[in-house]
C-alpha cells in the first residue's frame, strides 16, 4: 500500500460505510515519522494521532472506511506488540467484499493479478475513484505507452477518453473493449454506419472488424493506418502486388497521391470492387484532360467520349477494365491481351486477341460469308480483304475508332497514318456502301448487288486478289 507515512504490509482498502462502528486501530509508523522505540505497543485510539499517520487523510476525496474513520475495516493486528499489522483479506478481494464490479471473459492485467491499488489508491485521491494518477489518460499511460505513440492520435486518445472504448476491469471482449470491435466505432463513427447499413459491397476486412487496417490509439500514418496505403492494401492482395511490381507499363493512379484508394474505397460502396464510382467514371476522373507519359501523350478521353455518338461495347456499359487492365501490365496502353498498335500487322489471330475476346475471329479469318459481317461485296468478306495478309494488313485502328465517334460503326472520319491525317471519305447505303481513303482509289461495295471490280483496277491486296491467310468459305 502507498503511503508516505506508512510500512504497512498490506495494499487494500474498502470505500464502504458499513465499518462506521468497528473500533479505530492503531497502524505501525515509519522510522521516517516516529522512532521505532516509540510505537504503541497496545492499541490506540486514532491513527492519526500524535501527527502519526496525517498523510493519508490529506487527499480531497477520501476513501469511505477513511473518511469514517472505519481503518480496522482493512488493517487487524498480526503483533500488538510490535505494532504490526495484516490485511483483513488478500488481495482484491479486500476490495471486492465491498466493490462489486461488472464480470467478464477477459479482464484487467492488474486485476489479473489481483492488484487494484496499481490504480487506485486505497486512501484517497482527486476523485471519487481515487486514481494513482490525475487523469484516466496519464494513468493508461503508465503502462500503455508504447500503445498509443504516434504522430496522429485517435481522438478518444488525446482527450483522454480511455473509458469510453474499454471497461477498466472485465469485458466479454479482446482487449477488454465494452463490445464488438466494429460496433465500438460505430458507435461514434454514424454517418459512416449508416453508409454501411445501406451499401451492397462491403471491404472484407469489415467483416473482423475496422482494426484489421487501423491502428485504434495511435499511428504515424494518415487515418490511423496500420501502414502505408499501398503496403497495407498488398498485405492481402498479394496478386495484384505481384501484378504491379512486375509490371513494365505502371499505372499512375497506384503511384500519386491517394495510391489504391484514389480508384476504391477502403470500406463500402454501392459499385463492384469497391470502386468509387462505376469505371468509367473513375477512370474519367483523372483521364479529363492530355496526359503526358514516356511513352507519348494520352487523349483527353473525356473529351473523345463526350463528342461521339457511337461508343466501343465496353464503354457502353461504363466499364473499361474490359480492355485495360487497372493496375498495371506489359502492354500498351495497359490493354488486357495484344492488338495491334500500328498501322499495317501481318495477321495472325493471337495479334487479335483482345478484338476477338467479344468479336468472333471469322470475321477475318472467313474470306467468303454472308453472316459474320456486313462488310461484304456479295460474300467477299472485305474486312479479310483488309486485314487477313501475310504483310501490310490494315490493323483495326486503321478504320475503326476504338473508344468513341460520331459515324456509324466507329469507322474514322480520318486516319493518323504517320505526320499524315487522311480522310476514309466513307459513306453508307441501305446494302453496302463505299470510300475513298488515302490508301487506295474510290471503291464500292453492295451486298445484294455486288460491285464488279475489273482486273488490275486497284491493288489486289484489297480487293482479295493477293494470298491471304486461311482462305475459306463460310
Amino acid at each position: 500500500m502507498r503511503s508516505a507515512g506508512l510500512k504497512i504490509e498490506m495494499g487494500f482498502a474498502i470505500p464502504s460505510v458499513i465499518f462506521l462502528l468497528i473500533p479505530v486501530c492503531a497502524v505501525r509508523l515509519s522510522a521516517a515519522q516516529s522512532n521505532p522505540h516509540e510505537r504503541p505497543t497496545t492499541a490506540t485510539k486514532n491513527c492519526t494521532a500524535g501527527g502519526c499517520h496525517t498523510d493519508v487523510t490529506g487527499f480531497p476525496v477520501l476513501h469511505g472506511p477513511l473518511k469514517a474513520g472505519g481503518c480496522a475495516g482493512c488493517h487487524s493486528y498480526r503483533d500488538t506488540a510490535k505494532h504490526l499489522f495484516q490485511r483483513t483479506r488478500e488481495g482484491s478481494n479486500l476490495c471486492l467484499f465491498c466493490h462489486k464490479l461488472e464480470t467478464g471473459t477477459f479482464a484487467h492485467q492488474p486485476m489479473k493479478e489481483k492488484t487494484c491499488t496499481e490504480c487506485h489508491d486505497p486512501h484517497g485521491g482527486e476523485t471519487s475513484k481515487r486514481l494513482r494518477a490525475k487523469t484516466i489518460q496519464a494513468l493508461c499511460e503508465k503502462c500503455h505507452a508504447k500503445t498509443i505513440r504516434g504522430k496522429m492520435k485517435h481522438t478518444p486518445v488525446a482527450e483522454g477518453g480511455c473509458l469510453s472504448c474499454h471497461p477498466p476491469h472485465y469485458s466479454s471482449q479482446p482487449k477488454l473493449l465494452r463490445q464488438e470491435p466494429r460496433k465500438v466505432c460505430l458507435d461514434c463513427h454514424v454517418v459512416f454506419a449508416d453508409r454501411l447499413a445501406r451499401s451492397k459491397s462491403v471491404h472484407k476486412p469489415m467483416e473482423k472488424g475496422c482494426l484489421e487496417c487501423h491502428s485504434p490509439h495511435a499511428s504515424n500514418q494518415p487515418k490511423l493506418l496500420g501502414k502505408p496505403v499501398r503496403d497495407l492494401c498488398f498485405s492481402c492482395h498479394d496478386e495484384i502486388r505481384l501484378t504491379v511490381e512486375h509490371a513494365k507499363i505502371q499505372h499512375g493512379a497506384l503511384a500519386e497521391m491517394r495510391e489504391c484508394l484514389n480508384c476504391h474505397d477502403p470500406h463500402t460502396t454501392p459499385y463492384a470492387r469497391l470502386l468509387r464510382n462505376d469505371t468509367r467514371s473513375v477512370c474519367l476522373k483523372c483521364h479529363d484532360k492530355e496526359i503526358t507519359t514516356s511513352k507519348g501523350k494520352i487523349r483527353d478521353m473525356s473529351k473523345v467520349i463526350a463528342d461521339g455518338k457511337t461508343l466501343h461495347g465496353p464503354i457502353t456499359i461504363n466499364d473499361c477494365s474490359e480492355c485495360h487492365q487497372i493496375h498495371g501490365g506489359d502492354r500498351l496502353d495497359l490493354l488486357r491481351k495484344e492488338y495491334p498498335s500500328g498501322f499495317y500487322s501481318s495477321f495472325r489471330e493471337e495479334n487479335y486477341a483482345l478484338c476477338f475476346s467479344c468479336h468472333d475471329p471469322r470475321l477475318a479469318l472467313a474470306t467468303q460469308t454472308t453472316k459474320f459481317t456486313g462488310f461484304r461485296n456479295g460474300d467477299m468478306n472485305l474486312h479479310s480483304v483488309h486485314v487477313n495478309q501475310e504483310s501490310k494488313g490494315r490493323t483495326c485502328r486503321a478504320c475503326h475508332e476504338i473508344h468513341s465517334i460520331n459515324g456509324e460503326r466507329s469507322i474514322r472520319d480520318s486516319v493518323p497514318f504517320g505526320d499524315w491525317m487522311f480522310r476514309t471519305g466513307y459513306t453508307k447505303t441501305a446494302t453496302g456502301g463505299s470510300c475513298t481513303p488515302g490508301c487506295h482509289q474510290h471503291f464500292s461495295y453492295d451486298r445484294r448487288n455486288p460491285v464488279q471490280y475489273e482486273k488490275g483496277e486497284a491493288d489486289p491486296r484489297v480487293v482479295g486478289i493477293g494470298k491471304s491467310q486461311g482462305e475459306k468459305r463460310e
